[in-house]
Order: structure tokens, then C-alpha cells, then sequence
């Protein structure tokens, strides 16, 4: 079976998709006092928290896509293998992180690894299909949502669940990072695996386009433009349709600017430091919730000490990356995935 090489850009990429999610938990754990939501600092957070997720699936879409296809004149029993190991790590992997980040999530609250856990499975079909209908299932999967919005109002009713029936209406319809809508950003992963720069722009125009109506909109209905929860013209809580047009978007024009960064950029010690947390993606997920569950009642007295607590950790991920790499790469939940996906001679 022929691997494909790295892609720099894509480490990069992971990287940059890692420490979002990082800075956006970070910033959530240590909130300073008196900083109102419309804040600047609150504002930028809370824009760079709305990526990260969207980029963290979609780029999961684009490796799975690729690993997939690699095995599809293969043995039936690898691509079932690759698949089998993922879904049982990931929602360990869960799991794991529910118990770490008890302060946050309940033991069994279905996240966004127990989506990659889905997704894993999912891929199996649409890696089949052409990337016309991968693109039709997309659009599909985002006007159904836009006709089911699911309605959430608080936090609790993300993480808890009464029951089977409940928890498997959390993973897939309601919860934190339920499969619809955000089966849809693993498709997108999938598409750009496929597609040229022309087919990218294209794209990226008519999102800049629709991101500008929904401004209007918002302005017009005299209403909130970003809500966590509630009313407002983008939500995250549930992702309805404007989020992810405006996600899409915005995943695809960091994707289009990495993508067009000179070689010697993505080879400087800061792109090369970030390629290498890219690396390790999952294992550094689940382990920055530790230092943040330990000093998760420290509330910073001012937001310039919290702004540098928070892009001091966020900064820290690199390092230890470039240092993991360097010296012990195989010790990583990413390397026990890829030695037990590897087929059976």
C-alpha cells in the first residue's frame, strides 16, 4: 500500500486548528473579571473559538478521506480495521477527556471525539462517491439542519442526557458537537482533498458573499449577529446553517493561505514548531485539559494578566510539540492508532 508523504501545509494547518481550540478553552477557564461579552478580548476569542472546531473536523475529514481511498482496492478487512480501531480510541478518548474536564463535561457527554469516532465509520461510505454527491450530501446535511434547529438554551441541556434515547439524541442532534450538522465540515475535508484552487475561490467568494448578507441581516433585524446560545443570526449552540456557511468560509481561507505560504515560511522554527504540534493533535486535546481542570477556580484580577496567562499556554503547545517530535514521537495516541490500524500480514 503506497502512504502518502506529510503535507506541511496540513500539519500547519492542525497545528493552527489545535491551538485555537486550546486558546478558546483556556480563555473560557480563565475569565477575567468585569470583561463584558462585547469586549474586543472577548470578541477575538470568541472568533478564533468559532474556527477551531470547524477546522479540527474538516482537516480530520481531509486525512480520513485520504486514508480511506488508499484502502479502497484493498482488503475489506483492513478498511474495517481502520475504522474499527478509531471508533473504539475515539470514544475512550472521550471518555477520558469527560473525566479530566469533570468541572466541564459529564462522564459520558458525547464531544467532538465521539463525532471523529462517528465519522471514522461514515467515511467508509462517502469515500466512495464522487465529489459532486459529497458536495450534494453537504448541502443536503446543512438545509436539514436549518430545518430541524434542535433548541438549546443553556449548557446543561448540551452535556446531560436522561437515558439511551437522550444520549444518543445529544450525539447526534443536540449535544456539544452532534453528526448533523457536523458530519458536514468532515465532508468538506473530504471535497478539498478533491478539488482545484479554482473550484476553492469559487467557493470561498460565494461564502464572503453570504457572510456579507448575514451582517446586513443582523443589522436590518436590529438582532445579535454571534450567540453561544439563543437568538442571534450565527449560533454555535446548536450550529445552525448561517454558523456554517460562515465556518466553511472561514476554514477555507485559512486553508487558501497556508496552502499559499512561500516553502520557506512553512519550513521557519515557528511554522515548523506548529507543523509538529499538528502531529500530535489528538493526544494534546486530551492532555491541556489537565493544567486547566487543576487551576480551573483561578480567575485572573485584571485581562491583561489573563491575556497573557492564556496566549502564555496556548504559546507552550508548540514547544512541547517540536520537543515530542524530536525525541519521542512514537510515544502519542496518534502512533497506537496508526499500529493497530496496520493490517495483518
Amino acid at each position: 500500500m503506497e502512504e502518502r508523504a506529510r503535507s506541511v501545509a496540513i500539519d500547519v494547518l492542525r497545528g493552527l486548528a489545535l491551538l485555537f481550540m486550546i486558546e478558546v478553552h483556556a480563555a473560557a477557564t480563565w475569565p477575567p473579571l468585569g470583561v463584558a461579552r462585547d469586549h474586543p478580548a472577548a470578541l477575538l476569542s470568541a472568533a478564533i473559538g468559532g474556527l477551531a472546531a470547524p477546522l479540527f473536523v474538516t482537516l480530520a475529514g481531509w486525512s480520513a478521506h485520504c486514508a480511506v481511498q488508499r484502502r479502497l482496492d484493498g482488503p475489506t478487512a483492513d478498511l474495517i480495521r481502520w475504522a474499527g480501531v478509531r471508533f473504539a480510541i475515539l470514544f475512550t478518548a472521550q471518555v477520558l477527556v469527560n473525566l479530566i474536564a469533570s468541572h466541564v463535561f459529564e462522564w459520558n457527554t458525547p464531544g467532538i471525539l465521539s463525532l471523529l469516532a462517528l465519522c471514522s465509520v461514515a467515511v467508509l461510505a462517502t469515500a466512495r462517491l464522487d465529489v459532486k454527491m459529497r458536495t450534494a450530501l453537504l448541502a443536503i446535511i446543512v438545509l436539514f439542519v436549518g430545518w430541524l434547529q434542535p433548541s438549546v438554551t443553556n449548557w446543561s441541556s448540551l452535556i446531560h442526557s436522561e437515558g439511551l434515547v437522550e444520549w444518543f439524541q445529544r450525539l447526534f442532534i443536540d449535544g456539544t458537537y452532534p453528526f448533523l450538522p457536523w458530519f458536514a465540515f468532515h465532508l468538506l475535508g473530504s471535497i478539498l482533498v478533491d478539488v482545484g484552487t479554482r473550484e476553492r475561490r469559487i467557493a470561498m467568494s460565494g461564502g464572503i458573499a453570504a457572510c456579507l448578507g448575514l451582517i446586513l441581516i443582523s443589522r436590518y433585524e436590529s438582532g445579535s449577529m454571534i450567540g453561544t446560545f439563543g437568538p442571534a443570526v450565527l449560533t454555535f449552540f446548536p450550529a445552525n446553517p448561517p454558523f456554517v456557511v460562515a465556518a466553511m468560509t472561514g476554514v477555507l481561507l485559512l486553508y487558501e493561505t497556508v496552502h499559499l505560504l512561500s516553502e520557506a515560511t512553512l519550513n521557519s522554527r515557528v511554522a515548523e514548531a506548529i507543523a509538529d504540534s499538528g502531529r500530535f493533535t489528538l493526544s494534546y486535546y486530551i492532555l491541556h485539559f489537565i493544567p486547566l481542570f487543576l487551576l480551573r477556580d483561578w480567575t485572573p484580577p485584571t485581562i491583561w494578566i489573563g491575556l497573557v496567562a492564556v496566549l502564555a499556554y496556548t504559546a507552550l503547545w508548540p514547544v512541547i510539540g517540536h520537543l515530542h517530535r524530536k525525541w519521542k514521537p512514537r510515544f502519542s495516541f496518534e502512533e497506537i492508532i496508526t499500529r493497530l490500524s496496520k493490517p495483518r500480514i
